[in-house]
């Protein structure tokens, strides 16, 4: 029993060593890994920064770029708005213009109707005047003596 018992300390110490030795490797593996996880962390900060860095250029860029579109914009629509004053208040001079040529030419068409209305009138007047002249001849016209009674 003995040598059994020889045996299996034999044996548990092997196996302790065995282990031992094996949790050393890992643990060398494992800080290789932390070192090159730390590394590869360091470079990717790095490299996040220098992109954050371009990130950020680029959108002042684009930032300024919109103010000057902003900028041309509201000048454009600046434009645009006494462009349209303008040509309404062109407009309108030329619609008070065409409204007073209209009314100039309603007025003298009025006015011609008005004469021809009157020369009708007058042309009226010396026609019911010859009319009337024909039946007042005709009325006082000597009436018709019959022979018939006077003998």
């Amino acid at each position: 029993m003995s040598g059994d018992m020889i045996a299996i300390i034999g044996a548990a110490v092997a196996l302790g060593i065995g282990m031992f030795g094996s949790t050393r490797w890992i643990h060398k593996d494992v800080e290789k890994v932390r070192m090159e996880m730390s590394k590869l962390e360091g470079r990717l900060n790095g490299e996040m920064r220098k992109l954050d860095g371009r990130l950020s250029g680029e959108m002042r860029k684009l930032d300024g770029r919109l103010r000057e579109n902003d900028g041309r914009l509201e000048t454009m629509i600046v434009g645009l708005r006494s462009e349209i004053r303008e040509s309404e208040g062109r407009l309108r001079s030329e619609m008070r213009d065409g409204d007073g040529q209209i009314k100039d030419e309603m007025k003298a068409g009025f006015e011609v109707i008005a004469d021809r209305l009157t020369n009708v009138g007058d042309r009226l007047s010396k026609v019911e005047g010859v009319i009337e002249g024909m039946f007042w001849s005709a009325r006082n016209l000597p009436p018709k003596t019959t022979r018939e009674g006077a003998a």
